[in-house]
């Protein structure tokens, strides 16, 4: 059975026997094996009975809940036995080796977000992306010689504030409304997308750093907030453009979300459940998908990817690799055409890590 979603308004999940019974606001029920659930994800006004939480525990069911408007909950079962690992993770916290990890992620994560809009720039004509891909390569140099964390927090903000600028112009439907990135609540109907699939993969992420024994809470990019899972944030990150942010885009320009697919409530806008059905079946399917992990040559799942990286970090942090590299952001094939010389392209094949705008062309990508 794998994730199950739970996303009915109203409803309660309880105890059939050994297995858990869901019952929605209509009477009618249906049975969840638990050694066949990974971890289920509620939305709307579930409760879980007394005897439903006896299952859960047993069986260390993770459980997550969907917040209206507000942070997400999950249900834990205490914490990893491995003292050494986490021992280790406090120590690089407020370390010179912590500020490196959290450059990396923000270093990795706005050159995803160069070579997203590279790719939408053919696509999107009427995007200004050429005014912002200088604006986001240059502040690359600021992030590799900051030495503040909070510093380093500020050129993030800055850099999604740029990301961000153009995405209204990345969707088509007229119905289909950014504006500027809103969250608890969502403010627009592509923030409820944005966010529900962010809440997602936070979910996904957060259960695989617990599998690999690592304390979901001790980030290195993140504030560390009590009780709340930072790491598994700064992890996301990775993600966020070339998973959530790019299938957000496609639910709305290939028609699959509807205008009726959404509600206002709470004094935001959501998906509704019908709404969240239908991005819930697209996630499956993209986390089924295969991807090039350039790190190691190897295509596989998005789902493989999650643990993947996180056994990478648990990695560095023990010091048995080098350098923590997030997903997409090297080595990849960086190209600028020279449009004074129309047969040349500069740096065509060779394989680079940084993306770059050479003197006399136009724009520049990746291929």
């Amino acid at each position: 059975m794998g994730d199950v979603f739970i996303l009915n308004d109203y409803g309660k999940l309880g105890k059939n026997g050994d297995h858990l019974l869901y019952t929605n606001s209509k009477g009618e029920s249906k049975k969840i094996l638990p050694f066949q659930t990974d971890m289920i994800v509620l939305g709307g006004y579930i409760s879980i009975t007394a005897e439903g939480f006896q299952i859960l525990s047993k069986n260390k069911i993770p459980v997550y809940f969907l917040g209206r408007g507000n942070n997400n909950v999950r249900l834990d079962y205490g914490q990893g036995k491995n003292v050494f690992l986490r021992q280790q993770q406090y120590r690089i916290i407020d370390s010179p080796k912590g500020l490196e990890f959290a450059k990396s992620i923000v270093l990795g994560k706005v050159q995803n977000q160069i070579n997203f809009l590279c790719k939408k720039k053919k696509y999107f004509k009427d995007a200004p992306i050429n005014d912002v891909l200088p604006k986001l390569t240059l502040l690359k140099d600021d992030i590799k010689n900051c030495s503040q964390i909070y510093v380093l927090r500020g050129y993030e903000g800055i850099a999604a504030k740029l990301y961000f600028s153009v995405f209204d112009f990345l969707i088509i439907p007229e119905w289909a409304v950014f504006g500027t990135r809103s969250k608890h609540p969502p403010k627009s109907n592509v923030n409820a997308v944005l966010s529900f699939i962010y809440s997602i993969l936070i979910c996904r992420v957060q259960r695989t750093l617990e599998a690999l024994g690592l304390d979901t809470m001790a980030s290195n990019l993140h504030e560390l907030c009590y009780g709340k899972d930072t790491l598994a944030y700064d992890l996301v990150e990775e993600y966020r453009t070339a998973f959530a942010d790019s299938l957000c885009i496609n639910l709305f320009n290939k028609g699959i979300l509807k205008e009726s697919d959404f509600e206002e409530r709470d004094g935001g806008v959501f998906l509704n459940e019908n709404g969240a059905a239908k991005v819930i079946v697209q996630i499956e399917e993209k986390l089924d998908s295969q991807v090039l992990l350039h790190r190691t040559g190897k295509k596989i799942t998005y789902a493989n990817l999650f643990f993947e990286q996180g056994k990478h970090y648990k990695n560095c942090i023990l010091g048995d690799e080098p350098e923590f590299n997030i997903y997409g952001s090297n080595g990849r094939k960086i190209y600028a055409r020279n449009y004074a010389m129309p047969s040349a392209f500069i740096a065509k094949g060779a394989e680079i890590s940084d993306s770059f705008v050479a003197v006399g062309c136009e724009g520049f990508g990746t291929v």
